[in-house]
This record gives C-alpha cells, sequence and structure tokens, in this order.
C-alpha cells in the first residue's frame, strides 16, 4: 500500500485545484446515448462459445452508433475467426455504471446459462465518482466474486481503466489528475488478483484511442473503428474460454 499513499495525496490537491474544470465540465460535456440495436447476436461457425460483455458505457457501445459495431460484438467476431467457433454474445452495459453498480444492477440480467468468456469494463466511473482506492478494491473484488459463481469455468478479460490523460474532453490540469488516479486503481487491480487463475487484465498502453481523431464526438468515448482495433488486439492479447484455440 505504500505505493498509494503519495499518489492519494497528490490526487485529492490536483482535483482541489482543479475543481472548477471538473464542475464547468459537468455541465458542458457533450452526452452520447449508447449504441442502438441489438444486444445480442451470434457470430461465426462451429463449435458454440458463449460471451458476455457486463459493465459501463464501452460495454454499452457509447460512440459507436449500432451495436454490431461496439467492442462486444467486435470480439465475438475476432474470437469467432481465431478460433473457428461460433460466438454467442451478449453486452449488459450502461452509462455511468461503476463496479458497485454492475454488480448489483447489471448481474441479475445474465442469461442463467454459464458462459464461457467475460469482458468487464468498469473504472472510469470509479474515478470520477471520487472512490477511494479500498472502495475499488472492495467493489471490484465483489464483481469478480459473483462472476466466479455464476460461471466457475469462465475465463475474465477485465479491461484496465484507460489512460484519462489521454481524453481530449479533460483539459489540462483536471486530465492529468483522473490520469494519476486511473493508474493507482489500476496498479491497485493488478495486485487484487494476483494469484488468481482465468483473469487477464491487459495494460491499456497498447490498447485504446491514442490520438483525438480516435475518439468519438464527445472525446471521452472510443469511436467505431477504435472499438474494432481493439477487439483485435484483445483477441491476440487474451485466452478465451474453454474450448478456445
Amino acid at each position: 500500500m505504500n505505493s498509494y499513499w503519495l499518489a492519494g495525496p497528490l490526487f485529492w490537491a490536483g482535483f482541489v485545484l482543479s475543481l472548477p474544470q471538473a464542475m464547468w465540465l459537468r455541465r458542458r460535456a457533450l452526452r452520447l446515448g449508447p449504441a442502438e440495436g441489438p444486444t445480442e447476436g451470434c457470430s461465426g461457425r462451429g463449435p458454440r462459445r458463449r460471451l458476455v460483455g457486463i459493465g459501463d458505457s464501452i460495454i454499452a457501445g457509447v460512440g459507436a452508433d449500432r451495436t454490431e459495431a461496439m467492442l462486444t460484438a467486435r470480439v465475438a467476431d475476432c474470437w469467432a475467426e481465431r478460433c473457428g467457433v461460433e460466438v454467442e454474445w451478449r453486452a449488459i452495459g450502461r452509462n455511468g455504471a461503476d463496479a458497485a453498480a454492475t454488480q448489483t444492477q447489471l448481474l441479475p440480467r445474465l442469461p442463467p446459462a454459464s458462459v464461457d468468456h467475460f469482458l468487464v469494463s468498469v473504472g472510469v466511473n470509479d474515478v470520477t465518482g471520487l472512490h477511494s482506492v479500498r472502495r475499488w478494491r472492495a467493489d471490484l473484488d465483489g464483481l469478480l466474486e459473483a462472476l466466479a459463481r455464476h460461471s466457475p469455468a469462465a475465463s475474465i478479460c477485465l479491461l484496465a481503466i484507460p489512460p484519462m490523460e489521454r481524453f481530449p474532453a479533460l483539459p489540462w490540469p483536471l486530465a492529468e489528475v483522473f490520469g494519476l488516479r486511473a493508474r493507482t486503481f489500476n496498479r491497485a487491480t493488478a495486485a487484487l488478483i494476483v494469484g488468481r487463475s482465468g483473469i487477464a487484465h491487459p495494460e491499456y498502453t497498447a490498447l485504446g484511442p491514442r490520438s483525438a481523431e480516435a475518439f468519438a464526438a464527445d472525446g471521452y468515448h472510443p469511436n467505431a473503428d477504435s472499438y474494432r482495433q481493439l477487439a483485435e488486439l484483445l483477441a491476440a492479447e487474451i485466452t478465451f474460454g474453454p474450448g478456445a484455440a
């Protein structure tokens, strides 16, 4: 926990200084809705595998016009192509969901049958919600345990919190303040999952939008092309559930 001791005071000091920016941004930010279309489908042919994406606006497809362009559907396409399987996918996402809300409000929407792989996106709203590191660890631990109870054999890809200092919508120094907190939460996540099998937590330094042109109009979410690129990278980085090639 020593690494958090310095990061915590730096975050709070920086946030106090950038509070006017945060209040202005809350009033003026462009807010996009989720992608339109069905939130479940099938991709590919072969032995059937089940993929469920669950979590925040990334799972809801904010930044993509249609659900077939959002991350869960794109990952299903890549998985089907790489492994020669039919992927039955479902996206259970809500704009603004944090780790606790994902567990209490979104998990009840899981299909009754077990799944082979979970794609989980949480954390940005825990950062902007000013949650403590202790709360983040507890809420994330509860979410992971609940997913394991639902599908004990499933593998989990837990997306790292993206580098928020890159978000065009966030002005400096607020972007750096949230970026620091995101890195702190990612370190806490890495420590939390040590020794747990079946959980991938790919670093975001090689993933996600890296320039303003790769973001949606709100400057906060990936655009459709970035979702496609992220899905391709994830398919190469992680091991999918039982039967994957």
